[in-house]
């Protein structure tokens, strides 16, 4: 298999982290990431990272020109709704036209671009979807998503767009997980909306990307865990892992859509799992696998851990 030179963009998220990670433990390609904010996994291991956030983006096409990199993979980006409708600048300059600089410098280098995008490109009339299923985003998180597939789409060929449900890793500076944990330590947490999604697992995120960089797979993929499952659902199963009994309320008025409204989404996963010759794992082994790799980290939110046992 050809050696390839791979640049991860944001490589402190817990996609990105957790891409970096595996890119330089289970590869011998050449890794070379950018980041604001230089994440954990630097310490172990010795890599190129470029500290430099990824809205200078005069800086980082310099140093991405000068890396001349055969595969970009873009792990910047905003994909929380609720924060993307509050800060709607901030979400286009990091889901759009980041999107359209690293296209840009796609076609100069001839490189394989892969990016990501979401389940909330959907309406959440009827998930989880097909890849082939048209979009009809609902709030601004997934509109700034469409528009950035439409722009990849029209503009290069060598493209791979992955589109993901809630995510959940132990790497990265946060995830949903340690979120709800650390906010029903201090006061108890509020889910902000009521939908079904199928969360995935960070490494098998970073796993299929790895086929798809050794494959050289171009077109829309969906990825996401084997379970459908309501948010409140899945925090029911953190619930078992951890000392503090998690109950959350609904005190957050209704921002993306109206009270009492349950939302379907989800994204269906046949597709990529037959093309990239993997299976993805469901919600109580992905949580199993976060929590004995935080176990590992000397991480002790662990009483009900055994517990674990039973469901499997």
């Amino acid at each position: 298999m050809k050696t390839k030179k791979i640049f991860i963009v944001g490589c402190s998220g817990t996609i990105g982290e957790t891409t970096l990670k595996m890119l330089s433990t289970e590869t011998d390609h050449e890794i070379v990431g950018s980041c604001f904010e230089l994440p954990n996994y630097f310490n172990d291991i010795s890599l190129n990272i470029h500290k430099v956030s990824s809205l200078r983006f005069k800086e980082l096409r310099k140093i991405i020109l000068k890396e001349k990199p055969n595969v970009i993979v873009n792990c910047s980006g905003i994909s929380d709704p609720v924060f993307a409708e509050a800060n709607k600048k901030l979400t286009w300059d990091l889901n759009v036209k980041l999107v359209e600089h690293l296209v840009s410098i796609s076609k100069v280098l001839e490189a394989h671009l892969i990016t990501f995008s979401c389940e909330w490109v959907f309406d959440g009339n009827k998930g989880p979807y097909k890849e082939d299923d048209r979009p009809n985003p609902i709030n601004y998180l997934g509109k700034s998503k469409l528009a950035a597939e439409n722009f990849v789409q029209t503009n290069i060929n060598f493209y791979s767009i992955i589109r993901l449900p809630l995510v959940y890793g132990v790497l990265g500076k946060t995830d949903f997980v340690r979120k709800i944990i650390a906010a029903n330590m201090e006061k108890g947490y509020t889910l902000p909306l009521k939908y079904t999604t199928n969360p995935v697992w960070a490494d098998e995120v970073a796993w299929g990307i790895m086929k798809i960089i050794d494959m050289e797979l171009t077109g829309i993929f969906h990825f996401g865990g084997a379970n459908i499952v309501n948010v409140r659902d899945f925090v029911d199963y953190i619930r078992i892992f951890i000392k503090q009994d998690l109950t959350p309320v609904n005190l957050r008025p209704p921002i993306l859509f109206s009270s009492g409204e349950i939302k379907s989404f989800g994204l269906q996963t046949a597709l990529s799992q037959a093309l990239l010759s993997m299976k993805f794992t469901s919600v109580v082994n992905g949580l199993y696998n976060y929590f004995s790799q935080y176990r590992t980290r000397s991480f002790d939110y662990l009483d009900g851990f055994d517990r674990l046992i039973e469901l499997l």
